[in-house]
């Protein structure tokens, strides 16, 4: 709505993408110090670009609905090409010694990011009036990850790795950068699977974006986090139970449980409302401490069908410490889904799923625009033909 004159601009969100890139690898396996080596080097190049050629159409509103009131012209509103060089390179080696596993590895990147803006009054692209920035970034991320076999189904396993993302074409604007923890349990056999992850990733500079669906601009700039931890546990296991009672058909059952906490190191103000004015020790929005999944399904040689179900803690929707008030957080809510499948030739199949059985109300959201509900009742069907 502009200047609450009853008329509704429309966006055209028109964008343009291409990609390209040369990627080669190399697997060598050798023998030296008496243990056998598994060497994995790469490279890549590669090229991406996005077009914004947009604008805005104004439609009245009246008791029938839309009326187009004024055509916007092509180029009049974001009007810009962004684009990115990169070059990566990585070395990993893998060696065995008895009952553990080492993993040592490093990758470089080069990344130079490109942004030209004509601005929205030159939709012919004259270049008369258009600004430019570039941001170029080079990094080296190590990792190391480690395995040991504690019998014939069971390993351990650790990591450390650090992680990093590019920062975008906004001058000042750091790269994400952080280090990665994680000690786990595997347990695989042929009816049971299980596996207990304890994480944490340790943000040294955590990245945001101007998203209008997180609403922002939509300018899609990334801007500077400061400091983060985000750490928890993680537990998934399944089970076959149709294989314990000799039944034809199979009864995959499964179980995931996730728990997080995520909090910011340090104090900062931003634009970007979700965060706003951030204090040391504040949890980070829309992060769900807990989630949790269980699932079943009878499948046979022609068909399936599967009945799932899953909750989701209420999440802050600002940056903040304690309770939220109610304004400030989303719904907890468990949804229950149905879904099947079958083969009715070797070239025709027929699937549907049935989501939110029970038809839940819930928020999910706060942004852009206030309240956003959860997916309500819905059925899907469809038909694959393979030719």
């Amino acid at each position: 709505n502009r200047n609450g004159d009853n008329r509704l601009e429309v966006k055209a969100n028109n964008r343009d993408y291409v990609s390209r890139g040369l990627q080669t690898t190399a697997l060598v396996d050798f023998h030296a110090f008496g243990v056998s080596h598994h060497l994995n080097v790469g490279a890549r190049l590669h090229y991406d670009e996005m077009d914004r050629f947009q604008w805005v159409d104004d439609y009245t509103m009246t008791s029938s609905g839309m009326s187009l009131a004024a055509r916007g012209v092509p180029g009049t509103d974001s009007n810009r090409i962004e684009s990115a060089n990169a070059f990566s390179a990585y070395i990993q080696q893998e060696t065995p010694f008895g009952r553990f596993k080492i993993i040592p590895g490093i990758r470089y990147e080069r990344v130079q990011q490109e942004r030209l803006d004509y601005g929205e009054n030159d939709p012919g692209r004259t270049g008369e009036n258009m600004t430019g920035r570039t941001n170029t970034i080079n990094a080296f991320i190590p990792g190391i990850g480690l395995s040991a076999v504690l019998g014939p189904s069971t390993r351990i396993f650790a990591g450390i790795h650090k992680g990093f993302s590019p920062p975008g074409s906004k001058e000042g604007t750091m790269p994400e950068s952080s280090v990665n923890y994680e000690l786990g349990i595997r347990h695989s056999s042929n009816l049971f699977t299980s596996e207990l992850t304890i994480f944490e990733n340790d943000y040294t500079n955590l990245l945001g974006v101007d998203l209008a669906a997180s609403g922002g601009t939509g300018s899609g700039d990334l801007f500077n986090g400061g400091g983060a931890d985000v750490y928890g546990v993680e537990l998934a296991a399944a089970y076959n139970l149709g294989a314990i009672t000799g039944w034809r058909f199979s009864v995959p059952v499964t179980i995931t449980y996730t728990h997080t906490t995520a909090i910011f190191n340090s104090s900062f103000k931003s634009s970007y409302t979700p965060w706003g004015s951030v204090s040391k020790g504040d949890y980070l929005p829309y992060i769900s401490p807990d989630q949790f999944s269980i699932g079943a399904g009878l499948e046979g040689k022609r068909f399936e069908v599967e009945i799932a179900t899953s909750y989701v803690s209420e999440m802050r929707t600002v940056a903040g410490n304690g309770s939220p008030a109610a304004a400030d957080r989303t719904d907890p809510h468990f949804v229950v889904d149905l879904s099947g499948g079958a083969n009715l030739s070797r070239f025709v199949r027929v699937f549907g799923s049935l989501r939110n059985v029970t038809d839940a109300v819930y928020v999910v959201a706060r942004r852009p625009a206030g309240v956003r509900p959860g997916l309500p009742r819905t059925v899907l069907a469809g038909i694959t033909i393979d030719f």
